[in-house]
């Protein structure tokens, strides 16, 4: 790796591109995976770590093709980063590499699992209430949790316990849109949660130091896509909550909403029955908004709206 931790967390997030590269070549897939989580173990700078995990993140499709083995080592590996490192931010990048895990758990049932677990764990030790509203969504993500009346009343009783006991009303309002998600929160009680978590971006609409919150909010919405169907007046309000979070000061939480948007879009059904919001009233909210963030003055913003454009229906 190079000298300074400038050099070295440049290095590490480009090595988060080169999947197809070592899609190809076995060897340089093993260099490159061994050189990040080195820097994952043991560089002095939270800035590379975060990187090197957030790489790691990224490479896991093309590691499950090659060595579908060692992605439980890395659930493992992401797991105790996101328990133990000091950095929030490098914490917070473990959580987001664990949900890349979790969405191979749709045809690896086991894998989605592990990831849930180690999501559960970190739910509740996480003294950071964003690492815990990330967590949240990550495990709503993952839907309803398999196995036998143990195991679930296990992986839920976290987010239960975080929807009724977390000191904070955010991870509150994350964790009831995640048992949304699994399905353990009737939907006739959806639009009451989502004014809720309203009321909360109102809150932390009044400074720029709460962006962080907004951005959580933004991840949060753009996972609510599936619990929309046929329920118009709660997707408008979703929708105008991620046009006032693309239209926000800081440009993380820009990029949030037009990744959001794009997620709320991708929604597709197993049994090709239609989810999601009507295709009609999102393209009516959210081109605009969409159209206006292609042309923003963050290059990262641009390419969220841009990609988010392109599955638009």
């Amino acid at each position: 790796m190079a000298e300074t931790s400038d050099e070295r967390w440049r290095a590490c997030q480009d090595l988060g591109t080169v999947g197809p590269i070592i899609a190809k070549d076995y060897e340089l897939l093993l260099e490159v995976t061994d050189r990040l989580k080195d820097a994952l173990n043991n560089d002095p700078s939270g800035i590379v770590r975060y990187y090197a995990v957030l790489s790691l993140g990224k490479l896991c499709p093309v590691i499950n093709k090659q060595r579908p083995d060692m992605v439980f080592d890395l659930v493992n590996l992401f797991g105790s980063i996101a328990l133990k490192d000091d950095y929030d931010r490098v914490r917070r990048g473990a959580v987001c590499a664990l949900g890349m895990l979790g969405e191979m758990g749709a045809t690896r049932l086991e894998l989605g699992e592990k990831v849930r677990e180690m999501c559960g764990k970190v739910l509740v030790h996480d003294a950071f209430d964003i690492v815990r509203c990330d967590t949240c969504t990550h495990i709503g993500k993952l839907g309803p949790p398999k196995g036998n009346a143990f195991t679930r009343r296990v992986f839920l009783e976290p987010v239960q316990t975080a929807q009724s006991e977390d000191s904070s009303k955010l991870v509150r309002s994350c964790a009831t849109l995640a048992l949304h998600k699994m399905e353990k929160e009737d939907k006739s009680n959806l639009e009451k949660h989502i004014k809720q978590l309203e009321q909360v971006l109102v809150t932390y609409s009044l400074s720029w130091s709460y962006w962080l919150h907004r951005e959580s909010i933004a991840r949060a919405l753009g996972e609510t896509g599936s619990l929309l169907t046929h329920i118009p007046h709660v997707s408008d309000i979703v929708l105008k909550m991620l046009e006032k979070l693309a239209d926000d000061m800081v440009w993380d939480v820009r990029m949030a909403a037009c990744k959001a948007y794009g997620n709320i879009a991708s929604v597709k059904s197993a049994t090709g029955v239609a989810v999601g919001i009507d295709p009609k009233d999102l393209r009516e909210q959210a081109l605009p908004v969409l159209r206006k963030a292609a042309n923003d003055q963050n290059a990262d913003v641009r390419e969220a709206a841009q990609d988010a454009l392109k599955k638009i229906p």
